[in-house]
């Protein structure tokens, strides 16, 4: 998810802004998408369910994967749609948290006592519920929100979404930190590119990739 969704959803932006307003980015942002691209994909390469099986490996070894895969691309696409289109609506930052928990909150009613699994909701412990409660729905859900929304309302929506391609990196580095990880030359490489496209993409070298605000 990090990889594909988080990864993906700045160069979905990028596209979109260059189909829907013509805003064609200049060459070191284009060299900074390009160089996130290439994270990405190192980064997908290496990550996996079963060790480092791969993103990729895993789309060929089995049938169904890429199915997953197609909608954390699905949902990297929504995600940037809505990066651009909240810039456009004039909203405060609380405003776009309060709407994407709203509609998130109806969409997600129906299933809490949905019994068609083996895993339900409301089994779990008390105290799993409420740290998924505090992690995915205070922390997550509502201020990492509001932080991403006061991004884009002073940086514009193109230079938030850059720092999009941040998460797989801090992925890889916590994994590394927390969980002894090992990080390969492989990774090293991934890391580097990917941080060199952010700060060129997000115009945080001056004077490179300088990009309008939306």
């Amino acid at each position: 998810m990090g990889v594909l969704m988080a990864g993906a959803s700045p160069l979905f932006a990028a596209v979109f802004a260059w189909v829907l307003w013509r805003e064609r980015p200049d060459r070191w942002r284009t060299l900074g998408l390009a160089c996130m691209a290439l994270g990405v994909a190192l980064l997908g390469s290496k990550f996996g369910t079963a060790g480092h099986a791969g993103a990729w490996r895993r789309m060929a070894a089995h049938g169904g994967a890429w199915r997953g895969d197609l909608m954390f691309l699905l949902a990297a696409a929504l995600w940037a749609g809505f990066t651009l289109s909240f810039r456009q609506s004039g909203l405060g930052a609380w405003q776009g948290a309060a709407l994407v928990n709203a509609w998130s909150t109806l969409l997600l009613l129906p299933w809490l006592g949905w019994r068609g699994s083996e895993i339900h909701l409301f089994d779990a412990p008390v105290r799993d519920l409420l740290w998924q409660a505090l992690w995915q729905g205070v922390l997550a859900g509502l201020l990492g929100v509001w932080f991403f929304s006061a991004a884009i309302i002073r940086l514009g929506a193109a230079r938030a979404a850059a720092f999009g391609a941040l998460a797989p990196v801090v992925s890889a580095l916590g994994g590394w930190w927390w969980l002894d990880d090992r990080l390969t030359a492989v990774d090293a490489l991934a890391v580097a590119s990917a941080v060199l496209g952010v700060a060129l993409a997000s115009g945080g070298i001056p004077g490179r990739g300088d990009v309008p605000r939306q």
